[in-house]
């Protein structure tokens, strides 16, 4: 498992090197002139950050950028796979209530809780971020995915989870 952790974690700081080595100088400047905005703003906008990142990149940053990014998607779809592949040998024959986690859906089993299970025309995941998103996370702003997926800091634990959790007991009495 730790080897696996170390995998994942490999992946991202290459993507991470790859979305950053793509940004002329003037632009990683730009980058981090708008992550200490984020980062001290009373009221953050990410979205309205990655627009005005993804509106100074040249063409060719941009497409640098969606590759790394596309890249890092296609490895760790596949390292998923494999972990996917030994959770299931290692499956007892009758399967588990748990299984929609390894047979390919949302661990909770209920799709239209996680919005990223979504998938578009050829199976790609529907609304890819776009280049100034990717700078975002890759900058390490609050964990950008989560926020843009959610809707903002914090969105996973006040509703990304919706739906994956139990209904809470009735009262006794």
């Amino acid at each position: 498992m730790r080897a696996t952790m170390h995998q994942f974690q490999d992946l991202r700081k290459s993507e991470r090197a790859h979305v950053l080595g793509a940004l002329s100088p003037e632009h990683r400047a730009y980058l981090a002139s708008v992550a200490g905005q984020l980062a001290i703003a009373a009221d953050p906008d990410p979205r309205a950050a990655a627009a005005s990142l993804d509106a100074k990149l040249s063409s060719g940053e941009k497409q640098a950028i969606l590759n790394a990014n596309q890249s890092y998607r296609d490895q760790m779809k596949a390292l998923h796979e494999q972990i996917r592949a030994k959770m299931q040998a290692m499956r007892p024959p009758s399967g588990t209530p748990s299984g929609m986690a390894m047979a390919g859906g949302p661990p909770c089993g209920n799709p239209g809780a996680h919005p990223g299970w979504a998938k578009g025309p050829g199976g790609r995941a529907m609304h890819a971020p776009d280049a100034g998103r990717i700078l975002l996370d890759a900058a390490g702003i609050g964990h950008s995915r989560g926020m843009f997926m959610m809707g903002g800091p914090g969105g996973m634990h006040h509703r990304g989870m919706r739906g994956c959790m139990p209904p809470a007991p009735s009262p006794a009495g």
